[in-house]
């Protein structure tokens, strides 16, 4: 077995940057769930719009998370490498479990409380609310929080990626080992094999036919995640998925489009399609969008400016305050009858100052909120 500090990778600034981009898209993303036409949500405008869930929910949704996720494992490379099994895991709980059990009770709760404001579940202040109904289950009895009751919000990829930290551990372990490193390099020389490529989407579609956890899919992600932590850790797979990024971005794109034609004109339901599309949306789109958005990002992995280090830093943070900060901004800008798409423009600009501003005044100058953030300690 590998000992810490062998088998180390340098910081990529292309996973950095991938990481920051995809934070920052969930601002608009989430801002159009204030507007969305299919969901419930924690706030919500008298007026939606099915265009605009397409634009921004539907077309990141096949690749967003999940290239999340991928970068989620890819950065557990060299953390495991340095760290160890048990420095490891001592770091994924500070980053990952003490941040998600403060933040739930304290960042995300606020977020419920809308919800049961704007579903007309609760009419009282933020104080009386909370012990009566954030802990407790909602009226629908989810933990979604839409409409008040206890919920994770978010955070829900926080808590999935501490369990696959913690669960997917040995297998992480082996994976550095010998055995495992013949297996990832038997995987690479795989990949080469015309056509061979282009079935690697298949564990994706599989998993689509698991149970979900509360709406959310944990053997899919966990795909993902793992395919993040391989790819990083056998150059030769990555070389060879890297070969492929043409093909892989123009598959993706037409599968994509051949979805969201398909929900924006509802034929799926019509020829009873909806399996079959669901199958192309998280499998074949989904691969082939988050394996080309990586092999394309490499294009930044020298573009280091002094300034990429304090944006890396506060990802993380930005994620876990940017939901609660769009919702209260929302709540307010849905009710002054505004145009759908400049309440829009408004909410996205205002909740990308005021999360980053709380960040910056806040969050990041203290010791004790940068430990409650998963951020490391000031020198």
């Amino acid at each position: 077995m590998e000992t810490p500090d062998a088998m180390v990778v340098p910081r990529r600034a292309d996973i950095d940057w991938l990481r920051i981009g995809a934070v920052l898209l969930l601002v608009p993303f989430h801002t159009a769930r204030v507007f969305d036409t299919w969901e419930p949500f924690y706030a919500k405008s008298p007026e939606t719009s099915l265009e605009m869930a397409i634009l921004f929910i539907a077309t990141c949704g096949a690749w967003h998370m999940p290239l999340l996720f991928l970068l989620a494992g890819a950065s557990s490379w060299p953390a495991l490498g340095v760290r160890g099994r048990k420095g490891y895991l001592r770091e994924r709980t500070r980053r990952l479990l003490l941040p998600l059990i403060f933040c739930v009770l304290v960042v995300v709760a606020p977020q419920s409380y809308f919800g049961a404001l704007t579903h007309g579940n609760f009419s009282g202040g933020y104080l009386e609310w909370y012990p009566r109904q954030f802990l407790t289950l909602g009226p629908d009895g989810d933990l979604s929080g839409y409409k008040g009751g206890f919920t994770p919000g978010h955070l829900w990829f926080v808590l999935f990626l501490y369990v696959y930290a913690c669960l997917s551990l040995p297998l992480l372990l082996w994976l550095r080992g010998d055995a495992g490193r013949r297996f990832t390099a038997g995987l690479a020389k795989w990949v080469e094999k015309p056509g061979r490529f282009w079935l690697m989407p298949v564990p994706l579609m599989l998993a689509q036919a698991l149970p979900d956890l509360g709406g959310k899919n944990i053997p899919y992600y966990l795909i993902f995640f793992l395919t993040g932590y391989v790819l990083l850790s056998e150059p030769g797979l990555e070389e060879a998925v890297d070969r492929r990024k043409k093909p892989a971005l123009i598959a993706g794109l037409v599968s994509l489009v051949a979805v969201l034609a398909a929900w924006y004109f509802k034929f799926h339901r019509t020829y009873g399609l909806e399996i079959p599309f669901a199958i192309l949306y998280e499998g074949v789109a989904a691969w082939c969008l988050v394996v080309a958005a990586l092999s394309y990002g490499k294009g930044l992995r020298e573009f280091r400016p002094p300034w990429l280090r304090h944006l890396a830093e506060g990802a993380y943070p930005f994620y876990i305050l940017h939901q609660t900060i769009i919702i209260i901004i929302a709540y307010q800008v849905v009710q002054w009858g505004l145009n759908i798409w400049l309440a829009f423009c408004l909410i996205t600009a205002l909740s990308c100052m005021a999360t980053a501003g709380l960040y910056w005044c806040g969050v990041r100058p203290f010791n004790g909120t940068r430990l409650l953030f998963g951020m490391k300690p000031k020198p």
